[in-house]
């Protein structure tokens, strides 16, 4: 066999190895992009818009068909959350500052929605324009869901579903130093939760704490920051209000009070409630607040 031969030969068997290796690295690049538990995307956006590359993970991820994404490139601009659809159109349409993630919320087959993180890469051609993105989007519901737990534990007494004493003082605190803001405030202090603890047990005693807490939350709306300021201490903030409203408040929950005690006569709630009112709340929350808390040991005085 002649030099030449072998050695066409041989270059032949090289180029076969060298597309097997190819193909064997393809199929290994697929099944990590298929595997993933995040979604992969290529989306043109021009001359057409329509996927030219998504992982089938989004059907793990989303549940719905990798074949419907394909046949319909409009469909997860239509199961995305109406209120996220305007940051999906923006990103299609190059409106967006690409160096951040956009989170957004897509709905689940089962009809819930997840949030998704998605970090894209706008395609551009030559001249410029923006033909199509691609990236990758991540399922980051638990953390958002968490970051949401923290957040409401920052705020709320976990105990009661009050806001908690750090919120309601950091809401007297805006009301002092920045908006200014006619205010009304109500402490109200529960007289016989130590007879109940003592007679009946520290749970009785916890149950009287949460059905007052219920029965304060019935009167709660966005001028309103109703907490429980310590063990047996509540407050309220009124804002953009008027005396006469504050007055009405306090008669609305000694009627409310006074309801449930009617159909719970032997487990009856005692509140002595004090009030104090303010036409501007700029340096005067102080005073505010120290009249409103006179005002009701004045009550429970009365009350004994």
């Amino acid at each position: 066999m002649e030099n030449n031969e072998k050695g066409g030969i041989y270059d032949s068997m090289m180029d076969i190895s060298k597309c097997k290796v190819n193909e064997q690295r393809l199929n290994m690049i697929d099944n990590i992009l298929n595997n993933s538990k995040d979604i992969i995307y290529y989306y043109q956006v021009s001359p057409e818009r329509k996927f030219i590359y998504l992982s089938k993970s989004v059907e793990a991820v989303l549940g719905h068909s990798l074949d419907l994404n394909y046949e319909n490139p409009l469909y997860v601009f239509e199961n995305a959350h109406p209120d996220d659809v305007l940051k999906l159109e923006r990103k299609a349409s190059g409106e967006m500052d690409y160096s951040k993630s956009v989170i957004t919320r897509w709905k689940h087959k089962d009809g819930n929605y997840l949030w998704m993180e998605d970090y894209p890469i706008p395609i551009y051609d030559e001249g410029g324009k923006l033909v199509g993105v691609q990236g990758i989007c991540r399922d980051i519901s638990q953390k958002v869901e968490l970051e949401e737990k923290l957040k409401y534990l920052t705020s709320h007494d976990v105990f009661t579903g009050l806001r908690n004493r750090a919120y309601f003082d950091e809401q007297l605190k805006i009301c002092n130093n920045t908006n200014n803001t006619p205010i009304g405030l109500i402490i109200c202090d529960l007289d016989n939760l130590k007879v109940i603890n003592d007679s009946f047990g520290h749970d009785k005693g916890d149950l009287l704490i949460k059905n007052t807490s219920n029965l304060l939350l019935n009167l709660s709306d966005e001028n309103k920051v109703i907490a429980r300021l310590g063990g047996d201490e509540f407050g309220i903030l009124i804002k953009e209000t008027s005396e006469f409203d504050v007055i009405d408040i306090c008669k609305k929950l000694n009627t409310i009070i006074s309801i449930y005690n009617t159909e719970n006569k032997n487990f009856i709630i005692k509140l002595s409630i004090g009030h104090a009112f303010s036409e501007a709340s700029l340096n005067t929350v102080d005073d505010v607040f120290k009249r409103a808390d006179t005002n009701m040991y004045i009550d429970k005085k009365r009350n004994k």
